[in-house]
């Protein structure tokens, strides 16, 4: 029997909850009826595949294993050792032809963990074949500030020294352990509205699936500008992370997602930012066209609409603080 690798790298932003939850949803049906294994680690790899496969620990381990974050040798090995478990007996399977692997943190290994990750592949497989998905990079830049900042990062550090999408070096990596040909790019903005199909299409999946399995696209909704201030002043005087750990008393889902809800203005970026975008990743948007024909802002910059803040930073100070307290004292409540 013939058998496949499909790895899904991402990139953030680009409708990967939506593949992923869709995919750990249906695993069951997928290995009964198609022969495609989504290993039941959990809806997203990155961590597992992380532990498996990095000397780095996956930085969320401990949102996830809080019994990691005073960095216990033993209980680190222990949580290596259980991945490495489940990931033989998943792989050692006999009832599958195509195994899919997707998490964004696969974009940032290294080239050696790359290789590591493809060479523990190769045994099993008769083929690999990577898919990442692009999105246009100020829409990117956009959404990946807003996803830091929920992250535990703040608006005028992330402003000031944009991130990047670094295109070339993480695909790069991929298409020097696959070639050229088992790296396949999606434009995330042509595959809207149906994200799952257009994954479906680049791994060369069966359509039918959709037709004949329900699902729903998970929508991941913008944080307004008003949130996005609110949330900066609470990651200043409240950090997420001291010293590469959590603190004990450092609320985080509820409190995060409370935030990011607040509904208000579209949330803007300066124009002289997006100018200094472009100029920072003009090597990675050549090499995007030199390898994949893929032509972004080589012509003018489009224009931010009202970048005005909503408020005064006192004001969200302010916020912050109110809402900090009412979430400590929800969870002291709850203690």
């Amino acid at each position: 029997m013939h058998r496949r690798a499909i790895i899904h790298i991402g990139l953030e932003k680009t409708g990967t909850n939506t593949i992923q939850r869709t995919l750990y949803k249906l695993r069951n049906t997928l290995l009964t009826d198609f022969g495609i294994l989504y290993p039941d680690l959990s809806h997203n790899h990155s961590i597992d595949l992380g532990l498996a496969f990095r000397a780095k620990l996956p930085m969320y381990l401990q949102i996830r294993e809080p019994r990691s974050r005073g960095g216990d040798p033993q209980v680190i090995q222990q949580l290596r050792e259980r991945v490495a478990v489940r990931l033989e007996g998943a792989i050692r399977t006999r009832s599958w032809s195509t195994i899919i692997l997707s998490g964004e943190a696969l974009a940032d290994f290294n080239q050696d963990e790359v290789d590591k990750l493809a060479n523990w592949l190769r045994p099993h497989v008769d083929d690999i074949n990577c898919i990442v998905f692009l999105r246009d990079p100020f829409d990117w830049t956009r959404s990946i500030i807003q996803e830091q900042l929920k992250g535990g990062k703040t608006l005028d550090d992330l402003l000031a020294s944009p991130p990047r999408p670094r295109w070339e070096r993480r695909i790069g990596r991929w298409i020097h352990a696959l070639g050229r040909n088992g790296v396949t790019v999606v434009k995330f903005e042509d595959s809207i509205p149906n994200i799952f199909s257009s994954f479906l299409a680049a791994a060369d999946l069966p359509l039918r699936l959709i037709a004949e399995m329900q699902y729903n696209e998970n929508k991941n909704t913008s944080m307004s500008f008003e949130a996005a201030l609110i949330l900066n002043s609470m990651n200043g005087m409240y950090p997420l992370f001291r010293n590469g750990m959590i603190p004990p008393n450092r609320s985080y889902r509820n409190t995060i997602g409370a935030v990011a809800r607040i509904p208000g203005r579209k949330f803007e970026i300066r124009d002289e930012t997006l100018k200094k975008i472009i100029y920072d990743i003009r090597s990675d948007l050549s090499w995007l066209r030199e390898e994949f024909d893929i032509h972004w802002y080589s012509g003018e910059i489009p224009a931010s609409s009202d970048v005005t803040e909503p408020f005064s930073r006192d004001t969200a100070d302010e916020l912050a603080r109110i809402i900090w307290n009412l979430s400590e004292s929800r969870d002291a409540g709850r203690a």
